[in-house]
C-alpha cells in the first residue's frame, strides 16, 4: 500500500479563531508535520502582522 497523496493537518492557536486545517504531503510521517506546526510562531496577519504561536496540531490521512 503506498502512502496517500496527501493528509490533513489540523493546526490550532491558544485562541481558537485562528484554527485552520491544511493539506500537507502523505509522504510526511505525522510525527514530522506536528513537528513543524506545533510550537511554531507564524504571521497570521492579513495587511498587518499577526504573530500567532501553534499550540497543537492533529494530522489525518487522507481517504484518497
Amino acid at each position: 500500500m503506498t502512502a496517500p497523496r496527501f493528509k490533513t493537518a489540523h493546526v490550532k492557536f491558544a485562541d481558537p479563531k485562528y484554527n485552520y486545517s491544511t493539506s500537507v504531503n502523505g509522504k510526511l510521517s505525522d510525527e514530522e508535520v506536528i513537528s513543524y506546526f506545533k510550537g511554531k510562531v507564524f504571521n497570521l496577519g492579513h495587511i498587518e502582522d499577526d504573530m500567532q504561536k501553534c499550540v497543537e496540531c492533529e494530522v489525518e490521512p487522507s481517504n484518497l
